[in-house]
């Protein structure tokens, strides 16, 4: 077993190395305290020499004259130092390189400050591939007094109170702690009832360091902020920093805020993937993302789910072209349409946010989502009222008959844009997939159908667009899952909006299938739209030309071959006729298509004559 701590801030880092003294060496095994700074030229893990301290930054000098000061473990601990243009990078390459059991880093101040960029040790929790303590320290009475808050919560597990029973080991008591509601005189004996039967399920046994306790309140968070004295410490179990954001978010508005807090432990610990036998038997053959592409993946799609004016301009852009080309019957000008739409990129996001439990990214990925989606469908309404006058073409009536192979498809489309996100060498595959997705066009269709009050195109241009942004959020939602995404895991209680979010896209899904199916079934019984009759070649159709005008008082009027070749060729030919065909000719006709051909055709000659049309 070996332990990491990271630091960034000489200020914090008396706090940092006085807490780590607390920390038991038996489970926590030796310690390396790695100083980081950005910047050039690069340098890797690096052991601190005495000549590097006398020259070196003030971080480094405060973490060695906190280090002698400790009375704890810490004095066997090794300083080191790294530099890199993108530090968390280095961390997590460093963590792998190293072979690094646990990984302790600070908030260095500042959690709660609601800044829209995640932080350098928000970012290094989430994405660290080994157990992880996420520190927010804070001046700790005597070890003898101190208690460790473990709150209680539907997802916790034995491995919460297990590593409290271990920071417990040098002192101190583990206090499984439940917020209960407040509804009357008997919320508390409800509460712990409640928490008596959590310990139970989750197999842990009374210890000696258990002292059981429950608060009441309106609120978990509040319940939370209520019980940390001073003197505690409190360790949440999540894989996302966002609890520390909501608790202090709660402390700042509590009338009863003090100046002096406990310690705060976000704690991450590295369990095995839950997962369904499908998704383990595809994972032996899926590459898994390693840290360092989880980070890219990410700020990648952080990137691409901002609504800002260049998404505006080509959303604008993408709907305008679609428009216009399903208005002219242009299928190359809707192909183009769908190349430049912006949409993809907040769907793949939003399935991203889903399977990692990042409530910050899927806000941002559904915010441009809606925005997108209403300003494309007013554009769309407004070109369809400048274009009173045009039919509905092709191209248009091809999106309002949607069925479940579409479904399917956007599925499918989704899965490719999240694998082709998560590998760089397939990002030229975008562009595939993005035409097989086909977002804009329906949105198109379905304002360009409502500017003309045609309600059952709307309609079915409607129910196509929310199935593909269905289809495909749960397509890379499924992707990412697979490709080894981790999904939040709180201890503090239900934070379920990712779980109900994939249960509500799920149940729209079930929901779109409904209609899909019935037009599914319609289409089977109007049976497939195809032509009659497939043009013939233009050397046949001129032999034969040539070989009727020959005959006087005939005309060939149209010629044609059968669409269906499970029977051999099936050719046909119109006639204008003052009398019967003669013989001869049907057997010239006949030998002139097994020669431009060169196999045996089914030759069908139908006469118009004053009689009438009949076969021969």
């Amino acid at each position: 077993m070996k332990s990491l701590m990271v630091l960034t801030d000489a200020e914090n880092a008396g706090a940092m190395i006085d807490w780590a003294g607390r920390l038991p060496s038996s489970r926590f095994g030796p310690l390396t305290i790695l100083c980081c700074f950005k910047g050039h030229p690069i340098q890797p893990l690096t052991p601190l020499t005495p000549e590097r301290l006398i020259s070196g930054e003030g971080l480094l000098r405060a973490v060695h004259q906190a280090l002698n000061a400790s009375d704890g473990d810490p004095k066997d601990a090794v300083i080191a130092y790294l530099r890199h243009p993108d530090p968390v990078t280095a961390v997590l390459e460093t963590l792998e390189t190293n072979a690094f059991d646990f990984l302790i880093i600070g908030t260095e101040g500042r959690m709660g400050d609601g800044t829209g960029d995640a932080s350098f040790a928000e970012r290094l929790f989430r994405f660290a591939p080994c157990e992880t303590l996420l520190v927010d320290p804070a001046p700790s009475g005597p070890i003898e007094k101190r208690r460790i808050l473990v709150p209680m919560g539907s997802s916790m597990r034995e491995s919460s109170l297990s590593f409290a029973l271990d920071l417990a080991q040098q002192g101190g008591t583990v206090v499984p702690l439940l917020v209960g509601p407040a509804f009357g005189a008997d919320a508390r004996a409800t509460a712990r009832k409640e928490l008596e039967l959590k310990l139970r399920e989750i197999g842990m046994g009374m210890s000696d360091k258990f002292v059981p306790d429950v608060v009441v309140a309106p609120d978990t968070m509040q319940g939370l902020v209520r019980a940390l004295h001073p003197e505690d410490t409190m360790l949440i179990t999540a894989s996302s920093a966002q609890v520390l954001h909501r608790f202090h978010h709660i402390r700042r508005e509590s009338e009863t805020e003090t100046e002096a807090r406990g310690t705060l432990l976000v704690y991450s610990p590295a369990r095995k993937e839950r997962v369904t036998a499908l998704m383990e038997w595809l994972a032996r053959y899926l590459p898994r993302l390693n840290s360092t592409e989880r980070v890219r993946v990410f700020d990648q799609l952080l990137a691409g789910a901002r609504f800002n004016p260049d998404f505006l301009i080509m959303m604008a852009m993408a709907t305008a072209i679609a428009a216009l080309g399903l208005l002219q019957n242009s299928g190359a000008v809707v192909i183009g349409a769908m190349l430049v739409a912006p949409l993809m990129s907040p769907l793949i996001g939003a399935g991203f946010a889903l399977v990692q439990g990042n409530i910050r990214l899927f806000r941002f990925s559904i915010r441009s989502i809606a925005l997108g989606i209403l300003f494309g469908f007013a554009l769309s309404v407004l070109i369809g009222f400048l274009n009173p006058n045009e039919d509905f073409t092709a191209e248009i009536m091809a999106r309002t008959g949607p069925e479940v192979r579409d479904m399917l498809v956007a599925f499918l489309s989704g899965a490719a844009a999240a694998y082709a996100f998560a590998r760089p060498g397939l990002a030229g595959t975008l562009a595939g997939v993005a035409i097989a997705a086909a977002l804009v066009p329906p949105l198109a269709t379905a304002g360009i159908g409502l500017s003309r009050g045609a309600w059952r195109v709307f309609e079915g241009a409607a129910i196509l667009h929310v199935t593909n942004l269905v289809a495909i959020t749960l397509g890379a939602a499924a992707t990412f899952r697979v490709l080894g995404i981790q999904g939040i895991r709180l201890g503090i209680g239900p934070a379920l909006w990712a779980r109900r979010s994939i249960l509500v896209l799920s149940l729209a899904a079930v929901l779109l299938s409904a209609p899909l199916f019935h037009r599914s079934a319609a289409k089977i019984m109007e049976g497939p739209t195809r032509p009659m009759a497939y043009p013939l070649s233009t050397v046949l159709h001129d032999a034969l030309r040539y070989r009727i005008e020959q005959e006087p008082g005939l005309e060939l009027i149209l010629s044609g071959r059968s669409p269906v070749l499970e029977k051999g060729i099936v050719v046909g030919i119109l006639l204008a006729a003052e009398g019967p065909v003669p013989p001869e000719l049907r057997t010239d006709l006949r030998q002139i298509v097994k020669e431009t051909i060169g196999m045996e055709a089914h030759l069908k000659i139908y006469t118009l004559q004053k009689a009438g049309v009949k076969t021969e």
